[in-house]
């Protein structure tokens, strides 16, 4: 039995994703800040005979993640999955009136956790000699995102840092991508939105569209991730689970051009 680590569980996307894995033969693993949340989703979860491994922790510091993903790896020894999911928009605004403290507090959620994550499961990951890396990304790392500085620039850091580590894992059996879900209509939405249309300027008409529109939905999303989840030949790539080929049958032939799906300056 596989073991699988995924981060933001209790909400959005990551709830779905949880009940999507519940089905299947895998040890689940939860990291999340609620700690209410998780012990409610375990006795959910156990009533139907599946057992959910849950560890609260606040992944903004660093040391704390540190001190969880230690004791996950002496009671498990092995890694197979992670899939880093949680994330915030950070503070929305004209980047030179936000607060700068909630600036770094996004990177240090969407980018230095998921890559100390990623770093704390390389080792087992190579000794194993299998492994398989999903990183949620977004439209932040792939164009503009006026009054969402903090989210653009640590979406679009976690995207490089996916490419340059599937470079160094290549001879492992360990494929790490990142996965851009599509517009949802999840929480973050509502968040976007509550900051009203003073500080989203153009953005706020574009959200409210897609609020009333309902969004891209989960299903997409979850697909892609469990596609590349079984295919360990794809790594270091940026699939958009709405926009992208990935469900057609010739889709993996069409990635040996190294520059498709990444980030590059294109003539």
């Amino acid at each position: 039995m596989q073991n699988i680590i995924l981060s933001g569980a209790t909400r959005g996307l990551g709830l779905e994703l949880l009940k999507h894995f519940a089905n299947k033969n895998y040890n689940l693993i939860l990291i999340s800040k609620s700690s209410k949340k998780l012990i409610s989703l375990k006795k959910k979860f156990s009533k139907k005979g599946i057992n959910l491994h849950v560890y609260p922790v606040d992944i903004c510091k660093v040391y704390e993640l540190k001190k969880i993903v230690k004791k996950i790896l002496i009671k498990f020894e092995r890694i197979d999955i992670l899939i880093n999911n949680a994330g915030i928009w950070g503070p929305i605004g004209s980047f030179e009136k936000i607060m700068w403290s909630k600036w770094i507090e996004a990177l240090n959620i969407n980018l230095i956790a998921s890559i100390y994550l990623v770093k704390s499961v390389l080792p087992c990951m190579k000794k194993n000699n299998f492994g398989r890396i999903i990183q949620l990304s977004g439209g932040g790392a792939t164009a503009p995102m006026p009054n969402f500085s903090s989210y653009a620039v640590s979406k679009t850091g976690i995207v490089r840092f996916v490419e340059t580590i599937s470079e160094e894992c290549k001879e492992f059996n360990i494929s790490i991508n990142a996965v851009a879900p599509g517009a949802m209509n999840t929480r973050m939405l509502n968040i976007a939105l509550k900051a009203g249309r003073k500080k989203l300027g153009e953005q706020y008409n574009k959200l409210l569209k897609q609020k009333k529109q309902g969004g891209a939905g989960f299903n997409k999303a979850i697909g892609l991730i469990d596609f590349l989840i079984r295919n360990g030949k794809i790594s270091g790539k940026l699939i958009s689970a709405i926009w992208d080929p990935w469900d057609k049958k010739n889709f993996i032939k069409k990635l040996n051009d190294k520059n498709i799906y990444t980030l590059r300056r294109q003539l």
